[in-house]
């Protein structure tokens, strides 16, 4: 199953989108992991252990990295998330 889609913005800005259930509805298949959301910076990297991590938005839906690298990491540990 496909629940993460990675996308390269520009160098330094790798985003990780959730993929929801319906086109456009906000009821997803699989968040990114609840102990980042609402998180940024240097606090993210902290609770997280991993560097280049940008955001997780409050919601899961959506987390900023600065490297491909992080995002896969963030992805890893979100899809083995037990609900």
């Amino acid at each position: 199953k496909l629940y993460f889609v990675i996308v390269k913005c520009k160098p330094k800005d790798v985003r990780i989108k959730t993929i929801p259930f319906i086109r456009g509805s906000m009821n997803l298949r699989k968040g990114i992991f609840k102990k980042f959301r609402g998180l940024r910076g240097k606090e993210l990297e902290d609770i997280s252990g991993i560097s280049e991590v940008n955001f997780v938005h409050n919601n899961g839906f959506i987390g900023g990295c600065y490297s491909l690298e992080a995002a896969l990491q963030i992805a890893k540990l979100s899809v083995n998330e037990k609900d």
